[in-house]
Parts: structure tokens; C-alpha cells; sequence
């Protein structure tokens, strides 16, 4: 993100250096959402789960909802070097607060401590086969993630290229998925989910 900041500074951003910051940036995610995912049930009561669950829906659709807008404005009234820098500005904060926060360490049964990587993920696929609902919905979840966010990328592009909207209508669809999110997680916070 910083380098991207300092080309633009000089010239214009060729497209395969975008590509190549969203491709470390996905890597990286690949690790921050399972850390963060596992670090969730040692801070939050297991009664709070699935509240906990509609809250981060909700954080994320609101956050979803937001930034299109605040894009868009930023784009209009800053050059692209300093949106990119205000990335890394959040990127450096969000840092900062995980480093000063206490995530507690679980403690490991001395026999699992020479248990692999793979086989840690054998057993749990196995926990989760033993399940039916969770079994169905993990592959539910694989299927959605393995078609969908590499398409959902592209909406703004879909939007504007063959529809042949503007900005504001590449928003607005990206507005309506996020609004969808919000509601979902709204009802979750507050229902908490079935038994």
C-alpha cells in the first residue's frame, strides 16, 4: 500500500500494481479471518456467540454501506496517493489496538502438541461430518466463497462497463448488498439465533 502511495505520487498506478497489492492484501486476509474467527470464542462468553456473530454482521454491513460513499467523496476531493495513505494510516491502527489488546492463550493437552497442521484439520472435518447442519453449512460457505467473492470484485466494473452506469450506480448496487447485511445482522444482535 505504501509503495502504491509513492508511485502515485510520480506517476500514474498501472493496473498490475493494483493487482499485485490486492493479491498480497487477499493472502493476508487468508490468515487475519480464521485468527480472527478463532480469537472471538476466547473473549466472548459461548452464551454471547451468536449475538457476538450479528454484531460483527452488522459492523461490516455498516462499514460496507459507508465506504462506497465515503469513496467516492474522497476521490472527488483528494488525489488517489492520499486515500492510499489513509489505508495505511487504518491498517496501522488497527495493528496498534490487536497489539495492546489481551487475547488470552489457550493452554494445549500436552498430546496434541505434536499433532500437525493437517491433521488437526482431519479431525476437525471429521467433528464437523459427525453434524449434519454445520457439515452442510460449511460447504455452503465454501461454494459461496470459492463463486462468489471473486464475482462480487467485479460489480462495480459490471455495473459501470456493461450496464453503463456511473459511479454512483456501482455505489448504490454495492449499497443494496450492504444493506442486506445490516438487516441480517441487526435481527441476528437482537434474536440471538435458534437453541
Amino acid at each position: 500500500g505504501g509503495i502504491l502511495a509513492l508511485v502515485a505520487f510520480y506517476m500514474e498506478l498501472p493496473v498490475w500494481s493494483i493487482m499485485v497489492v490486492l493479491l498480497i492484501r487477499s493472502a493476508g486476509t487468508a490468515f487475519h479471518s480464521p485468527a480472527f474467527n478463532a480469537a472471538t470464542p476466547m473473549i466472548v462468553p459461548k452464551e454471547e456467540l451468536t449475538k457476538c456473530a450479528g454484531y460483527t454482521q452488522t459492523m461490516q454491513a455498516v462499514s460496507a454501506i459507508i465506504s462506497p460513499a465515503a469513496a467516492a467523496f474522497l476521490y472527488a476531493v483528494w488525489p488517489l496517493n492520499a486515500i492510499i495513505l489513509l489505508d495505511i494510516v487504518g491498517a496501522i491502527l488497527a495493528c496498534v489496538t490487536v497489539a495492546i489488546s489481551s487475547i488470552p492463550t489457550p493452554e494445549l493437552c500436552p498430546e496434541t502438541k505434536r499433532q500437525q497442521f493437517l491433521q488437526d484439520m482431519k479431525e476437525g472435518y471429521v467433528v464437523l461430518k459427525q453434524n449434519r447442519g454445520l457439515f452442510a453449512l460449511l460447504w455452503i460457505g465454501v461454494i459461496y466463497m470459492f463463486f462468489y467473492m471473486p464475482i462480487s470484485t467485479l460489480f462495480p466494473l459490471i455495473s459501470m462497463s456493461y450496464f453503463k452506469g456511473t459511479p454512483a450506480h456501482a455505489s448504490a448496487a454495492e449499497i443494496a448488498f450492504a444493506v442486506g447485511m445490516l438487516l441480517g445482522g441487526v435481527i441476528l444482535s437482537i434474536w440471538g439465533g435458534f437453541k
